[in-house]
């Protein structure tokens, strides 16, 4: 997990270490998409927009929404403006939950310990320049374990409390009552190749929520 000190474009807060992924586990092929996340809302009124408890998100959330309504022709592309609250009950509704920084990492790597899935040289073409055409050129985006946009497209939420390496699960990071910025991994279509190498971290509030920002589920 992270990065080797020679990695180019690396940060300090990469420090590459050597982790158990102790249990098997499955991670959604996709980020959900606004159409999954219709079915959750309309299901749980207290998530809809304009009904979700200010301490849990901010006034942004499902900012491109129109109600319980996603934006036309947009069922396919992740759903956005959601923050880690909500996207931690998507997941219990679903039957699933937020993966760890370290599971995350180690389904996006497929194996790789490369600077990206795919290799050391950056490739646009695996990273999805607009995610309304989230299925436009899939099979060149997605990673040998079956993750589609993974790189790029938008972050995506993990379990995980922001902290420094090297990841310790039992530390709390993955307390999910602690406060505290959450862990987003990924990078999205508005960064450039340093953001969206496999070690690259970033953290975001759990209250806030951003046109570049999603999420996919675990179990």
């Amino acid at each position: 997990m992270g990065s080797d000190v020679t990695e180019k474009n690396r940060d300090e807060d990469e420090a590459g270490h050597e982790i158990a992924v102790a249990n098997g586990f499955w991670i959604d092929s996709t980020e959900v998409t606004n159409e999954a996340y219709r079915r959750f809302v309309v299901s749980r009124p207290e998530w809809q927009k304009g009904n979700v408890r200010t301490d849990l998100q901010n006034a942004d959330y499902l900012k491109n929404w129109d109600g319980t309504s996603y934006p036309v022709g947009q069922g396919d592309a992740p759903v956005v403006w959601v923050g880690w609250h909500a996207a931690t009950a998507y997941a219990t509704w679903a039957g699933k939950r937020l993966p760890s920084e370290a599971e995350w990492e180690y389904a996006n790597r497929a194996n790789s310990t490369s600077r990206f899935w795919w290799g050391e040289d950056f490739d646009p073409q695996r990273v999805a320049a607009d995610p309304k055409l989230a299925t436009v050129n899939a099979d060149r985006r997605t990673n040998p374990w079956g993750l589609r946009d993974s790189t790029g497209s938008v972050w995506e939420w993990t379990s995980t409390m922001y902290r420094p390496y090297p990841y310790l699960e039992s530390d709390g990071r993955e307390d999910p009552q602690a406060v505290g910025p959450r862990a987003i991994r990924g990078g999205s279509r508005a960064n450039g190749e340093a953001f969206l190498r496999s070690a690259n971290r970033n953290m975001e509030d759990a209250d806030r929520s951003t046109d570049l920002l999603g999420f996919r589920c675990a179990r």
